[in-house]
This record gives structure tokens, C-alpha cells and sequence, in this order.
């Protein structure tokens, strides 16, 4: 467990350190971002091709992108065989 603990401090002070592409930081519970029926997949054309992106909204937050990819991938990698 402190593994995860520490894993997503380290994806926080990674958005933190560049605050051009975070608006801004907020906390959310690990149960939340863990749990598949809050994660959705978004479809958007960007430079004439289809592109598919994890979003996880939370509250008046929008998890999107990079950021939900990698929470996406951590909770494969937890709880999928």
C-alpha cells in the first residue's frame, strides 16, 4: 500500500511542478479514482485523426488525459488479471 501511496505523491508533485498544463490541484479519494464506473472514455478529432482519451469528472473537477491515463493504467495493473 505505500507503494501506491507514494507512487501517486510522485504524479502530484510532477503536475504541480508545471502549473501551464494543471489548473489547479485538488485531492481526490483513492476509492474514487479505483473504481472502473468513473472512468470514461472520450473520443475528440485533434489535427484530422480521432484520438481516445480516460477522463474520471469529480465534482466541478475534470480528471482528463495523461493524468487519467496513468490512473487508469495503476488500476489495471491493481486489480485486472
Amino acid at each position: 500500500m505505500t507503494v501506491i501511496i507514494a507512487l501517486l505523491a510522485a504524479i502530484a508533485l510532477i503536475d504541480g511542478a508545471n502549473a501551464a498544463p494543471t489548473a489547479e490541484e485538488c485531492e481526490v479519494p483513492l476509492s474514487f479514482l479505483m473504481n472502473p464506473a468513473n472512468h470514461q472514455v472520450h473520443h475528440k478529432e485533434f489535427r484530422g485523426m480521432m484520438r481516445t482519451y480516460y477522463a474520471m469528472p469529480y465534482g466541478d473537477r475534470y480528471i482528463w488525459g495523461a493524468t487519467a491515463g496513468m490512473l487508469r493504467m495503476l488500476y489495471e495493473r491493481i486489480y485486472l488479471p
